[in-house]
């Protein structure tokens, strides 16, 4: 299944690295951003066109990664994802959360 939300790194010299290519399909993996070269990092919702651009400073080190829920209610499943993403610098974390209705949630860990 195609991914909702998706990564961008774009480099200090213009270069893009996309998680995903036009459909949705995981092309790069996270550990594949070479974060000594990149200025910005993006996150992007595929349905609704938003994004998220974090602007990248060297003392931080990015964090990515989904929350995936299965709520079963009598013989309903639902599924849903939470994007998870944000920086550590020190022994400090700051995550935000981006929900599938939208909102966002940020806080420190």
């Amino acid at each position: 299944m195609p991914e909702r939300f998706v990564w961008i790194a774009v480099y200090k010299n213009g270069d893009l690295l996309f998680q995903c290519d036009e459909f949705g399909e995981v092309k790069h993996k996270f550990a594949e951003i070479d974060q000594e070269r990149l200025e910005k990092f993006s996150v992007f919702d595929r349905e609704t066109g938003r994004k998220i651009i974090l602007n990248y400073n060297p003392s931080m080190k990015l964090i990515f990664y989904w929350d995936r829920y299965i709520t079963v209610s009598g013989n309903k499943e639902t599924r849903s994802t939470v994007a998870c993403f944000g920086w550590q610098k020190g022994s400090s974390k700051t995550i935000i959360r981006w929900y599938e209705d939208g909102h966002l949630e940020a806080g420190d860990e």
